[in-house]
């Protein structure tokens, strides 16, 4: 990513990879959280497990609304800044 002279990112996305055990459910929603926060973007979480998905979205549920951040699992739902998705349903 490049930052343009205002500060802004002149990027629409950003994919980053970690393997197993290595903290990724945490840093991807404090990583949403910057992204929503600061740079307005909309955040999609894919998830390869059905499991995994509800659990890391119970879990980080109150941490994003306790930064007045609406999250959700339907990628219709426009309210929902970050949306917790199963990468199969949008392959």
């Amino acid at each position: 990513m490049s930052m343009d002279p205002s500060g802004s990112y002149d990027e629409e996305a950003f994919i980053a990879q970690m393997g197993t055990g290595e903290g990724k459910s945490i840093v991807i929603a404090m990583l949403a959280i910057f992204l929503v926060q600061l740079h307005g973007m909309r955040v999609h979480i894919l998830e390869n497990n059905e499991g995994l998905l509800e659990r890391d979205y119970a879990t980080n549920e109150p941490f994003f609304a306790s930064f007045g951040i609406r999250c959700g699992t339907d990628l219709l739902d426009e309210g929902a800044s970050v949306v917790y998705c199963l990468k199969k349903s949008i392959n």
